[in-house]
This record gives C-alpha cells, sequence and structure tokens, in this order.
C-alpha cells in the first residue's frame, strides 16, 4: 500500500494509510486525509482559509475516482462548502454526471446536508486585501501606508502558517 500527497498532506497520508492499514474503503481512506487539510485554516491551499478568488470567495474543486468501480464525480467553482471532497464522491453516488459546476454544485451538497459557510479567515483576508492593493497602480486599490506594512511582506510568496489540525 502506498498514500502519495503534496508537502502539506503528510497529517493526510497517514490518516489514508491508518484507514487502509483498517481494511477500509480506498477512496474513504483519501478522503478522510483530504478532509484533514481541507479543515485546516491555516492551510491556504484549500477548503477553510483558502486563498479567495478575485470577489474575496474561496471557490474550491474537488475531483474523485473509485479504483475498484471505475467511476468518478468532480465538483468545480464550489463556494461556502468546507470538504469538497465529500461532495464530489455524492456527485458519483448518487448523480449520473461526472461534474457539476458553481450554484449547481452548492445546491446538490445544499440538498444533502452541506451547511455554508465562509471560509475565509481573517488571514487569508488580509493576504487578498494587500494582494488587492498592491496588484496595480492603476485600479482604484491602494497599498497601506509604508509604515502599516510588515517588512518585506510579499502577499504572493506569504509562508504559511503551521498547520493545526481543526475538528
Amino acid at each position: 500500500m502506498c498514500v502519495v500527497s503534496s508537502s502539506n498532506g503528510l497529517r493526510a497520508t497517514e490518516k489514508a494509510m491508518e484507514f487502509l492499514k483498517q481494511g477500509k474503503d480506498p477512496l474513504d481512506a483519501v478522503i478522510a486525509g483530504v478532509n484533514i487539510v481541507e479543515s485546516d485554516p491555516n492551510d491556504r491551499s484549500v477548503g477553510y482559509g483558502g486563498l479567495p478568488n478575485e470577489e474575496s470567495v474561496v471557490e474550491l474543486d474537488s475531483s474523485v475516482m473509485h479504483g475498484p468501480t471505475h467511476i468518478g464525480g468532480a465538483v468545480a467553482s464550489l463556494r461556502n462548502i468546507k470538504n469538497p471532497s465529500k461532495v464530489a464522491k455524492l456527485v458519483m453516488e448518487r448523480t449520473d454526471h461526472a461534474l457539476l459546476v458553481g450554484k449547481g454544485a452548492l445546491r446538490f451538497a445544499k440538498a444533502h446536508g452541506f451547511k455554508e459557510e465562509n471560509l475565509l479567515t481573517d488571514r487569508t483576508r488580509e493576504i487578498w486585501l494587500r494582494r488587492k492593493e498592491m496588484l496595480s497602480d492603476r485600479d482604484f486599490w491602494f497599498a497601506p501606508k509604508p509604515e502599516k506594512l510588515e517588512k518585506n511582506w510579499n502577499p504572493i510568496s506569504a509562508p504559511m502558517e503551521q498547520s493545526t489540525v481543526v475538528p
């Protein structure tokens, strides 16, 4: 057995491997692991605390494929749902679609009991605002006064905080 992830998914691989060793379905194992990252407010790559779009909304994508049955499901541009991987699995299990997008994906998630919540954290809102303010000198967003900026702070390459697990 082998579970692979990017560097922010080490806890996810541990959880997935734990499930696999218990004989659980591989897809359920992977989703349980991914949910750790999706629920971590300090991980800005996905889920709660993920970096927002141009409108300051965290939009998420997820796709899953079940190896034994060769079927899959996906969601894209899903707003206000913390665990899009769970919704993607439901698309696979409960529809004849491969992909639900935007408002249709949100309606589907809500119909299946997922609760909408704001996924933007104070830190990601701050990063979004600073990026908007520093992006162009041809818009009406103004950068903060120099004395208000952290020294050498770059909104694009700002390091992620140490991740923590949030139940």
